[in-house]
């Protein structure tokens, strides 16, 4: 059915065209010519079903039912990235995991697990954006002596994203990303003390993750040691897509 003089609105079973294969559906036009917002099949030729709203120029801005990734949901244009944000990620998809018990990390290396105190570790679905936020917290200690000529300490706390469609690192451990406490003394005022000195800060870190690819991701925390033994407490991974 199509309304004159103008095409206003549509409603068919071929709305590409006799020439392209046909596509059930309602389609609504403003005077220029353009989809006002359609119904039914979607016209990215995957069968999709679902509604869209678009402004003035044909560009969708609102999609509802099927989205591109399968899933059924609300998307809105993102005018930023200049795609479509599954608005359940925003609502449903921040992840978060606590250790509260305290592990201790001792030696050298690079970042890594604590020896019987994994974690926290959060699985999270990254959407088309490719974007996500992981704030990484903890209670941090460090011991300081004197009398072993260590004026000086940190701890790190990161984290590691991994995809789980193949297992591979799509961000890797590093200090960079890492919340820290550093702490030291003047030698020079301290001569004659040697107790164990130990000092211990609250560390957070909030870090944008741009450039990922869709789908799901296992986050890790990892952790780091500089000079002296490390204990971290109250360990908080929070994940957020959007």
């Amino acid at each position: 059915m199509v309304a004159e003089p103008g095409k206003v609105i549509e409603l068919g079973h071929r709305l590409d065209g006799e020439s392209q294969p046909p596509r059930v559906g309602l389609e609504f036009y403003y005077p220029n010519g353009q989809v006002m917002a359609r119904f039914g099949q979607l016209p990215d030729g995957t069968g999709r079903v679902g509604m869209e709203i678009c402004d003035e120029t044909g560009a969708v801005k609102v999609l509802a039912g099927e989205l591109v990734d399968g899933q059924y949901g609300l998307a809105a244009y993102n005018p930023q990235t200049g795609g479509l944000v599954d608005l359940a990620t925003l609502a449903f998809g921040v992840q978060a995991d606590v250790v509260t018990t305290t592990g201790v990390l001792s030696g050298s290396g690079s970042m890594r697990d604590i020896p019987g105190s994994y974690g926290p570790e959060v699985t999270v679905k990254v959407g088309n954006t490719g974007r996500c936020i992981v704030t990484v917290s903890a209670e941090i200690e460090v011991e300081l002596r004197e009398d072993l000529g260590n004026e000086a300490g940190a701890g790190q706390a990161g984290f590691v994203m991994t995809r789980l469609s193949d297992g591979s690192e799509a961000i890797p451990a590093t200090t960079n990303r890492s919340a820290m406490a550093e702490f030291g003394y003047d030698n020079g005022s301290h001569i004659g003390w040697t107790p164990a000195f130990n000092l211990r800060s609250s560390a957070t870190r909030v870090n944008l993750i741009e450039g990922l690819e869709s789908g799901e991701y296992k986050v890790t925390m990892k952790y780091y040691n500089l000079g002296n033994d490390a204990k971290f407490a109250n360990r908080t991974l929070i994940v957020q897509p959007f």
